[in-house]
């Protein structure tokens, strides 16, 4: 399943308040198992303007050692982030995954856990939901464009 490949624009809420704009970048990968889900990002969208500080890379795909598809990604300053999905789900037409995020904000942080979640509407939409007791609800609801 390649669902995620191509560019998405997303909104970011944290706590049901708009924060910013995500740009997300995934690759075409014919391979079989290939990258499934959140971690390439390319850039945060602040206002309209692509923040070079900001530029994240990552990877993914399916890991056989644990049975699960990973995606991680970081950036520059040590960030760290690891989303595992760990079980689907379709629900009246929708699919949705399970799983969660490791972070870790930069170098020598505390890590903190997300319980995640991530519904598949249709081909052109998704709505990425992580709630931790650390920043409490993440949501980034994006569209192919």
């Amino acid at each position: 399943m390649d669902y995620f490949s191509g560019t998405w624009k997303g909104k970011v809420f944290l706590n049901g308040v708009y924060k910013s704009e995500i740009i997300l970048r995934y690759a075409e990968n014919d391979e079989l198992n290939a990258s499934l889900a959140l971690g390439a990002v390319i850039g945060v969208v602040h206002g309209e303007q692509i923040q070079e500080d900001n530029m994240l890379s990552g990877q993914g795909g399916w890991r056989s050692d644990i049975h699960r598809w990973c995606e991680m990604w970081y950036d520059k300053s040590g960030a760290y982030n690891e989303l595992q999905w760990t079980s689907l789900q379709e629900l009246n037409g929708i699919k949705v995954l399970y799983g969660f995020v490791h972070e870790c904000k930069e170098e020598g942080d505390e890590p903190a856990e997300y319980i995640a979640m991530c519904e598949l509407t249709d081909t052109a939409n998704f709505k990425f939901t992580g709630q931790s007791y650390r920043r409490g609800l993440v949501e980034i609801v994006a569209s192919r464009t």
